[in-house]
């Protein structure tokens, strides 16, 4: 959470604060009963945070939604996104020598990553009450599919709790900055009520991952995520879409 007052003299900001959160369903490695959340359950994770205290002691809050005045919503390439989450991990277990021995940082390392999670949690959704029959099939021939469930019900609630709570909300993708940085600055600036002060860093364009994947993966992934997706998700991905 963040950001913070240094000083309790400063003066608060008069208009909007970006914050950054990235709310629930996005553990790991984990099973069905973990990763796919409830509206109520989502939102409070929206708002769970913490802070450093004057004895610089980590205290873990629940904040008020009374706090939220707007949102931006924004939305990364899924494949991009997928692979992202893979490089996550990797750092989670850099000193795991077996594991990064495994688990190099490729397309293979990834596909081995992917293999192993379906396969560890290939009972537990079988068992689950929480997966129909259909998105279980849908499953097959989706690496890391558990993945792209927490991808797509992470967009499904983010519209579902703005819409709730009647936040204006600007959707921005990730891709935008590449196509228009200037424009694309200028829109969310003008959200946020806020005058550009300076020149913005120079925007350093992440990696294109789509070889991580054959396109049949990525035309099963699809499938699987417009299954998922409420209409109102599917309208922000659907242009990921494999023809």
């Amino acid at each position: 959470s963040g950001p913070y007052k240094s000083k309790s003299s400063n003066d608060m900001p008069t208009t909007y604060v970006q914050t950054k959160t990235h709310c629930g369903g996005r553990c790991g490695m984990c099973s069905p009963s973990k990763y796919i959340e409830t509206l109520d359950s989502f939102e409070e994770m929206c708002r769970s945070g913490h802070y450093i205290t004057r004895k610089k002691k980590k205290k873990y809050v629940i904040y008020s939604m009374g706090l939220v005045q707007r949102a931006t919503h924004l939305v990364r390439n899924p494949f991009n996104n997928l692979v992202s989450r893979y490089h996550l991990e990797l750092n989670r277990n850099s000193k795991d020598r077996e594991w990064v021995s495994k688990h190099p940082n490729s397309p293979e390392g990834f596909r081995a990553h992917c293999k192993e999670m379906d396969t560890i949690y290939a009972r537990k959704e079988e068992q689950s009450r929480l997966l129909s029959n259909d998105i279980r099939t849908l499953f097959k021939g989706v690496p890391c599919h558990a993945e792209v469930f927490k991808y797509v019900q992470w967009h499904n609630l983010a519209l579902a709790t703005t819409k709730r709570l009647h936040l204006p909300t600007h959707v921005l993708h990730y891709e935008s900055y590449e196509t228009d940085f200037n424009a694309t600055l200028q829109k969310l600036l003008e959200f946020l009520d806020l005058e550009q002060v300076g020149e913005a860093p120079t925007f350093i364009k992440g990696k294109d991952c789509l070889h991580y994947y054959t396109i049949n993966q990525r035309r099963a992934a699809m499938k699987l995520i417009q299954r998922v997706a409420t209409p109102e998700t599917w309208e922000l991905l659907k242009h990921y879409n494999v023809e």
